[in-house]
């Protein structure tokens, strides 16, 4: 990216030429830093500015983000889950919203498809925020069946450990729709619950 050495330390860059750190503000890899929403934040964005915010690269690392916390190898046996193992490879935007209202005419409780609709169709916080609270009904469900089931294989322990990401990750995301709608001790609520409910740093912190 940029032409820099992914390899170099951040001091050598400093201490280089004036081309070196030309080009060090020029590469943009941000990795959703700031955890904005693509339709309602990103988008809004490229609309004012005409600019792109997000590189391939980022897309590409946020995308290998959702198939990692989002997907199990269990998602082939459901029709929903299996179209969503495409929807987070899909460059394309538009591809992705549709192939996730594909995966909702399929079963109308596929969480991760309410999660892609509200970072990417949504076009308001308020309309991000609708989409996760249907995506909360269909994570606590799937999260409670799956806890039942973790000891019988290693499938279902993988599968309850992705329920347990897609729950922890809509409580999150609701967390910041009710701080960006000014809602500010409903967020910190939802929060501490969060916290108390699963400790586990590693967890609580994703994304």
């Amino acid at each position: 990216m940029g032409g820099i050495d992914p390899g170099a330390s951040a001091d050598g860059f400093f201490s280089g030429s004036e081309t070196s750190r030309q080009a060090l503000s020029e590469c943009k890899v941000w990795r959703n830093p700031l955890n904005l929403f693509r339709g309602a934040e990103y988008n809004r964005y490229t609309l004012v500015t005409g600019k792109e915010p997000l590189t391939y690269y980022d897309m590409n690392l946020s995308a290998q983000d959702h198939q990692t916390f989002f997907t199990c190898d269990t998602d082939m046996l459901r029709p929903s889950d299996a179209v969503m193992q495409k929807a987070w490879r899909e460059r394309s935007p538009q591809l992705r919203v549709k192939a996730a209202h594909q995966a909702l005419e399929a079963s109308n409780d596929c969480a991760t498809a309410y999660i892609l609709l509200a970072e990417e169709e949504a076009t308001t916080i308020s309309d991000a925020e609708k989409f996760f609270q249907q995506a909360l009904k269909a994570a606590e469900g799937a999260y409670k069946k799956s806890q039942q089931q973790q000891h019988l294989s290693s499938q279902h322990e993988a599968q309850h450990k992705r329920d347990m990401n897609v729950l922890v990750y809509v409580k999150r995301r609701l967390a910041m729709c009710a701080r960006r709608l000014r809602r500010i001790r409903e967020a910190a609520k939802i929060m501490r619950d969060l916290m108390k409910e699963f400790p586990l740093p590693s967890i609580v912190k994703y994304p």
